[in-house]
């Protein structure tokens, strides 16, 4: 999906990690924000919605 929106033009900061990721991730692993991982994806949600937001 992050493909093809990206070829749409849609502005898209994809996170993938890899399959064999460790330690393995939870579903919905970015609501586990005991995580660093979740906190990764946190970080990188607010600084998306800042670069694309006015204030």
């Amino acid at each position: 999906m992050a493909q093809r929106l990206e070829e749409l033009g849609v502005d898209v900061t994809p996170q993938f990690w890899p399959a064999p990721h460790e330690p393995a991730l939870p579903h919905e692993y970015q609501f586990h924000l005991d995580l660093p991982d979740a906190q990764t994806a946190l970080q990188k949600t607010i600084d998306f919605l800042d670069a694309h937001t006015s204030r």
